[in-house]
């Protein structure tokens, strides 16, 4: 099992959320002309040179402290949450999620029980991580920015959808808000320019990619039904809802309010002790002193009521 899982987490590249390699297919550049397809083949090329230093040290890093979380120790989890490494954290979302959605198990003949050890370990892993992830601010700052550099650029084809996909994993209330951005926009670049019979699926806009993700994020608050896979019907139900007063707290959801995870609850009020009763101190040889004055304000009442008795006899 482990070293199953040490192949998946060191040498599978972003399979989820960043594909390493773009090409422009062969009716896409038809379709786009000469020098649009050789523009895009340049935006392609500039992205994948600048990520990959990025992935390349985060492959390090996860062969690095791979052994430990093998083992059961998340403490190298923590140690990235508490730098704020995101680039490394949704790598490790995004690999320990392959992990347990299967593709690489079945490739390797697993025994049933090897697979559900396989995706508890990997459960955990992506759990551990979701709930770091939710508590830094700006934790979807990555994904967003990669999402609006493939969004509106030909030759990303689904692969823009991907980062979606990965704040639909996590599902924190932030990743929730910036999903909900997209579920009106109808970006798709590549639409109509792809060909079935070289193997190519039609790719989808954002719109459809951000309701999979939400419908991911709320899992059995989502709108869109107990189906683990939305039907285009269901896709349709998301920007309705997103408007609703249903969804309020998701829209109008910060930090400083309401806790990083959904439900949208809000924080617990901590009420300030009850102010200290200041006392006034007396002096130890002044408090000596009031017995007897006690004593001479009583004897005064006595003999000032003694006093008035005799005047009025007389």
């Amino acid at each position: 099992m482990k070293t199953l899982l040490l192949f998946i987490l060191t040498v599978t590249p972003f399979s989820l959320a960043y594909p390493q390699k773009f090409w422009v297919p062969p009716l896409l550049e038809a379709k786009l002309g000469k020098a649009e397809a050789e523009r895009a083949k340049k935006v392609l090329g500039a992205f994948e040179a600048e990520r990959e230093p990025i992935l390349k040290a985060c492959r390090q890093q996860v062969r690095e402290i791979t052994p430990s979380l093998l083992n059961g120790d998340f403490s190298g989890i923590d140690a990235a949450a508490e730098r704020r490494d995101l680039e490394l954290l949704w790598h490790l979302v995004c690999d320990a999620h392959s992990a347990i959605t299967g593709g690489m198990f079945a490739k390797y003949g697993n025994s049933p029980k090897r697979s559900e050890e396989h995706e508890k370990l990997s459960a955990a892993i992506v759990n551990q991580v979701r709930q770091k992830l939710a508590v830094i601010p700006g934790h979807t700052k990555p994904q967003v920015e990669l999402l609006e550099r493939m969004a509106s650029t030909p030759g990303f084809g689904n692969s823009r959808l991907q980062p979606l996909s990965l704040m639909g994993i996590v599902g924190s209330m932030e990743c929730i808000q910036q999903i909900g951005r997209y579920l009106n926009d109808p970006r798709n670049p590549d639409s109509g320019m792809y060909d079935p019979l070289e193997g190519l699926s039609e790719p989808r806009g954002l719109h459809s990619g951000a309701a999979d993700a939400m419908h991911e994020a709320l899992g059995a608050a989502s709108p869109g039904g107990p189906n683990p896979v939305l039907e285009l019907a269901g896709r349709m139900k998301f920007l309705d809802w997103w408007n609703t007063e249903s969804a309020r707290p998701y829209r109008e959801w910060n930090y400083e309010d309401y806790e990083p995870m959904p439900p949208p609850r809000k924080r617990a009020v901590s009420l300030r002790p009850p102010a200290a009763v200041i006392q006034a101190t007396v002096p130890e040889d002044r408090q000596s002193l009031w017995p007897v004055v006690m004593i001479l304000v009583l004897a005064a009442l006595a003999a000032l009521l003694g006093f008035t008795k005799l005047r009025q006899r007389s």
